[in-house]
């Protein structure tokens, strides 16, 4: 099954055709003047981003590659043009895979070619373009609103070396991966009441949202101390209401993608109570002259915890 959007031959391929010093015969120069125009234009479309299918879809892949779901470690891909990948996506993320030659001719103005489909049974989804400063090609994936674009987690990259001819040159394929972002702020600290050692009212922002789930809807949900206190808006975002305990408490956001892959970040909340220092403090030295100052003897807050502080003693003399 072919699906061609634009008036282009098999015959076309992705090489360009290298001229001799001398003319050559008028049937020989007409034919290469045609092959000439036509690849022209191939790049124009390509840099118009019209790429058609111009090969015969793949019945049967030969490799595979696994790429996680959250964009880290992606691996790089080596194989030979004429290899067909069966390749495990994300279908939420968009992915671009560059495809290069390992090594070039001096002078070879070839460039490898590369399709891909979401199935074995020839739905068509991207082709390479026009080659980059290094003769490398691009393909891209880009997800459905409703990852539509693929019905399971699979694609298929047939590659090529030029003309839909498969000569089993090396050569690698970069990977990089847009996926579902979720990222927290700073611990946010907040300050408790001087009596009571509770926290006056605050809002904790919604974390940054990006990628594929950039417009998705963010979940909170928060520790035990704090849940009672905390109630959800509908922007992401958490009113915390007055009464919240001193101490370290989180809230944990989450979004979903449209593959159903769940991301999730951590803000730290930290409410500590108002330092309150005694204006006068009179103390008693031991037989030794000594004494252990600790913050309790300094400050006046109600719920001050000795391990919350360091006192530092200055001017301290040996006399």
């Amino acid at each position: 099954m072919k699906h061609v959007t634009a008036p282009f031959s098999k015959q076309l391929g992705t090489t360009t055709s290298k001229i001799n010093s001398s003319y050559p015969t008028s049937r020989g120069y007409s034919t290469w003047a045609g092959k000439f125009s036509l690849m022209l234009l191939f790049l124009f479309v390509s840099q118009l981003g019209v790429v058609a299918q111009i090969c015969d879809a793949p019945t049967m892949s030969d490799a595979s590659a696994v790429l996680p779901n959250n964009c880290t470690t992606i691996p790089t891909i080596s194989g030979q043009s004429g290899n067909v990948f069966e390749l495990t996506i994300n279908p939420a993320n968009e992915y671009v895979f560059t495809i290069c030659f390992t090594t070039n001719s001096s002078g070879n103005s070839q460039f490898p070619q590369a399709e891909l489909y979401a199935d074995l049974a020839g739905t068509f989804i991207a082709a390479t373009g026009a080659p980059d400063a290094n003769n490398c090609t691009a393909v891209t994936y880009t997800p459905g609103a409703d990852c539509t674009a693929t019905d399971a987690n699979l694609v298929y990259l047939a590659t090529y070396s030029h003309q839909c001819i498969s000569d089993w040159r090396d050569l690698t394929i970069d990977v990089t991966c847009t996926a579902c972002t979720l990222t927290c702020g700073n611990p946010q600290f907040v300050a408790a009441n001087n009596s009571g050692c509770l926290a006056n009212a605050f809002t904790v922002s919604v974390p940054t949202v990006s990628g594929s789930c950039a417009g998705n809807p963010v979940t909170p949900m928060a520790s035990a101390e704090l849940m009672p206190f905390t109630t959800p808006n509908a922007d992401g975002s958490v009113s915390v209401a007055e009464g919240a305990p001193v101490g370290t408490h989180t809230i944990t956001f989450s979004v979903t993608d449209c593959a159903g892959v769940v991301e999730s970040c951590v803000q730290t909340i930290v409410i500590e109570p108002i330092m309150a220092c005694d204006d006068t403090v009179n103390v008693t030295l031991s037989q030794f002259c000594e004494l252990q100052v600790t913050p309790a003897m300094l400050l006046e807050a109600e719920c001050a915890d000795d391990s919350q502080y360091t006192v530092n003693i200055l001017g301290q003399s040996n006399d």
